[in-house]
């Protein structure tokens, strides 16, 4: 069952405690037209380096879920074509796939290691918490510390600001759901929520285009993205992650400097391949759109 190329994301409260269900209204991005500036083609190529690895997220998604054999994935087999079409190597889809069964392309062992940081001060401080599946922790850590240093962020323990959830993001129905609005279709909303709860979820949220984000207890992530994808609602997952959210009230970026300063920053922890998420308890508020399209576009949170 094919991938869909549409990515969404959204917020949280506790999932330890029961939450209500409910839907969420989608945020639009804006769009812009006319001629590249050179500006805009230099900065193409961390947009190219961040787009390269959720393709690869893709990959390694499909295979966790349904293994590693194209005969018997279909869901693999989509994410691949796209991820080539993209220009993605050959030898990155390797790795995601290998990834996506625990292990390098190399065959060794991968471990989860995570880092908490932030940048800023006062009240607009950013916490963040990078998380990387490597199988060279040393390497990775030193790679990752000198980024963050790089970048005037500084190391610090930030996971007490942030939750551990289980996120699954589905699309049901075809391309006739494109640009339904959040709550529109309230039969699909209602059929994914009664699904929903017989797998073990806390909250449901309609977040538009016929897209639905289900919340679990972490241990049931993938348990419950398998059942809705089996059920009767025959659901397309998009993602499927135990994610950091923010569990305190969010900060927003002071200026426009601040805000560039900090796009450059998550650009560059992007595009370190070992990275798998980077999480932050940051809001739009007052930043460009474009900016901040910029900055959604690298979070996982």
């Amino acid at each position: 069952m094919p991938l869909p190329p549409a990515r969404a994301a959204a917020t949280s409260s506790s999932p330890n405690a029961p939450r209500p269900f409910s839907t969420t209204p989608p945020t639009t991005p804006a769009t812009t037209n006319g001629p590249r500036s050179s500006t805009t083609k230099a900065a193409s190529t961390p947009k190219k380096s961040a787009q390269r690895g959720l393709l690869s997220k893709d990959i390694a998604l499909a295979t966790r879920l349904y293994g590693p054999d194209p005969k018997f994935n279909a869901a693999l087999v989509n994410a691949v074509a796209v991820a080539r079409k993209a220009g993605v190597p050959k030898a990155n889809i390797d790795a995601a796939i290998a990834r996506g069964q625990g292990r390098s392309s190399t065959g060794a062992s991968l471990e989860t290691v995570t880092l908490e940081a932030m940048m800023g001060g006062g009240d607009s401080a950013v916490s963040l918490v990078i998380e990387i599946l490597t199988d060279n922790r040393n390497r990775a850590l030193h790679d990752v510390r000198g980024i963050i240093k790089k970048h005037n962020a500084i190391l610090t323990p930030t996971t007490f600001l942030f939750e551990r959830a289980g996120r699954t993001v589905l699309k049901v129905g075809g391309d006739d759901d494109k640009d339904v609005a959040a709550g529109e279709n309230s039969d699909d909303f209602d059929a994914v929520m009664m699904q929903a709860i017989e797998a073990g979820a806390d909250d449901v949220e309609d977040i538009g285009d016929g897209m639905f984000v289900v919340w679990t207890p972490p241990t049931l992530t993938h348990k419950a993205a398998q059942a809705l994808n089996l059920g009767d609602l025959k659901a397309q997952i998009v993602e499927s992650d135990i994610v950091w959210t923010p569990s305190q009230e969010k900060v927003r970026l002071p200026d426009a400097e601040s805000a560039q300063a900090f796009s450059d920053f998550l650009d560059a922890v992007r595009d370190y391949n070992d990275v798998q998420g980077v999480y932050a308890n940051v809001e739009q508020g007052d930043v460009a759109q474009e900016v901040w399209d910029a900055i959604e576009e690298n979070l996982d949170s």
